[in-house]
């Protein structure tokens, strides 16, 4: 009878230990599955928000206005604390555009159609980027955009400026068959060799290597904008121009490093330029408006604009040379973007990769 009870006794501890294991479990799996739903919640907001942002971008682009009653310009704010917190938060590397967001509370975005959201949100009409005014907090660090969310996230292109795009690579897609694929939807695929490709750094090495695309990049826009986003001080002597035939090159030069910015049949170039710490070059050419502009690291300098449209050549390294160094993405527009849209992708660079 003692040992019945011995056994009993022991059965009862084991049950409760396997209880106590069960509920552990359970409530780690809830706890998981809860925060999960949450974030789930939150990306849903912010996407059914661009929906709408990117509806009013077009409209205000025909003329409407009626967008620029609604909202509150951050700077406006009567909330100090508020405009610091937004300042230190999601608009954080975004300081000189801070007079381009407004602010929504959840009853405000019903004013652009963005129905059923719970929380305030930051909106730029013009660079049409969103951010949670509020954040959430995912493994410890803080969220505010759907590209912060980028590793779990492969549609990366989304996070740039898509309007004219027309050659997307990103440092985020791996080689398929020394390709390195072109996200935008003209198949502009570049042809690799002599490369290697970082997984972990997300870019590729070039070592004496030539590429180019597989076939030209042709519009007739006289109004083109180009992006290429390098490693610092991966590279020496390295020459990013537009030629007189409206070939897009990157080059070395047995000179000092200069932009060759200017495509016309006169070849002239832009000031010479130290590039050992530049990690972002950009050319755009605004033959409307008759200007051009050239940016190191987001920093803009002006040129001369060229007559002549960017058709029928590749984005290549020029013939007869070749190229070292470490590229982590390539972007062209067949239109000039705005300032505030290169600081836009120039911000999105510095978080995809770290620069």
């Amino acid at each position: 009878m003692r040992d019945n009870k011995g056994i009993t006794l022991a059965a009862l501890v084991v049950t409760i230990v396997v209880l106590i294991i069960l509920a552990s479990v359970t409530l780690y799996y809830a706890n998981d599955g809860y925060e999960f739903s949450q974030k789930q919640a939150f990306l849903s907001e912010l996407k059914i928000v661009q929906a709408q942002v990117n509806i009013a971008h077009e409209k205000i682009a025909l003329g409407n206005t009626v967008y620029e009653t609604y909202g509150t310009p951050v700077n406006n704010l009567n909330d100090a604390t508020l405009i610091e917190k937004i300042r230190s938060g999601p608009l954080k590397g975004y300081e000189t555009q801070i007079e381009n967001y407004r602010y929504f509370t959840s009853t405000e975005l019903e004013k652009i159609e963005a129905r059923g959201i719970k929380q305030a949100v930051l909106i730029n009409y013009e660079t049409r980027d969103v951010a949670s005014a509020e954040g959430i907090e995912v493994d410890g660090q803080m969220k505010y955009r759907e590209s912060d969310f980028s590793d779990e996230n492969q549609n990366i292109e989304s996070q740039y400026i898509s309007d004219g795009l027309v050659l997307n690579l990103s440092g985020y897609d791996a080689p398929e068959s020394n390709t390195w694929k072109d996200r935008s939807s003209s198949n502009n695929d570049i042809s690799l060799s002599n490369y290697t490709y970082n997984s972990d750094k997300k870019c590729y090495t070039f070592t004496n290597a030539t590429f180019s695309t597989r076939k030209p990049i042709t519009f007739l826009e006289k109004n083109y904008t180009v992006e290429i986003v390098f490693a610092t001080g991966a590279y020496k002597n390295i020459t990013l121009g537009i030629s007189d035939v409206i070939n897009l090159k990157l080059r070395q030069s047995s000179e000092n490093p200069y932009w060759n910015n200017l495509p016309n049949t006169n070849q002239r170039y832009g000031e010479k330029q130290n590039l050992n710490e530049i990690t972002s070059l950009a050319f755009k050419n605004d033959y409307t408006n008759k200007t051009a502009s050239k940016f190191f690291n987001n920093e803009k300098t002006n040129a001369d604009y060229a007559e002549t449209p960017l058709v029928g050549n590749k984005f290549e390294v020029s013939s007869g040379e070749t190229f070292n160094g470490e590229i982590y993405a390539i972007r062209i527009y067949k239109r000039a973007l705005t300032d505030n849209e290169l600081t836009f992708n120039y911000n999105k660079d510095k978080l995809l990769y770290g620069l």
